[in-house]
């Protein structure tokens, strides 16, 4: 089963990501809400997938990204800054759901992500390096 981290410090949207990520049969491995926890949780779990915010209620989504691609999981930033996304992955293709997002939207791009065979994120998706996903 797919594992995915879940790092939001917005309570409400948390829940409904998990809602949304279970129902498609996705296993949920962890919630944080801060920096440290999401760091923690990644390398304790090593999941597949993290899904992340960037401003979080203690520390920095970015950070969290930064070490959970160095460990190998595929990241997916679900955030109102992907400026700051952008500017901070210049180099690396990770992509960016900007908020308010579609739930259906966030379960096409975990799917890509996982893929066997690259395929191009969904429309509507920023990929780092200012390219738009056709």
């Amino acid at each position: 089963m797919t594992a995915i981290l879940i790092v939001e410090d917005e309570p409400l949207i948390a829940i409904s990501l998990r809602m949304v990520l279970e129902d498609e049969g996705y296993e949920i491995c962890g919630v944080a809400a801060t920096e440290q926890q999401g760091v923690s949780l990644g390398l304790a779990h090593r999941p597949d997938v993290a899904v992340l915010d960037v401003h979080l209620a203690e520390g920095s989504g970015i950070v969290v990204g930064r070490r959970l691609l160095d460990a190998g999981t595929r990241v997916v930033f679900a955030t109102a800054y992907a400026g700051e996304v952008a500017r901070e992955f210049p180099d690396m293709v990770v992509p960016v759901i900007e908020k308010p997002y579609d739930p259906e939207l966030l379960v096409r791009t975990v799917e890509c992500l996982l893929s066997e065979t690259p395929r191009s994120m969904p429309a509507g998706i920023l990929v780092t390096g200012g390219r738009r996903a056709a």
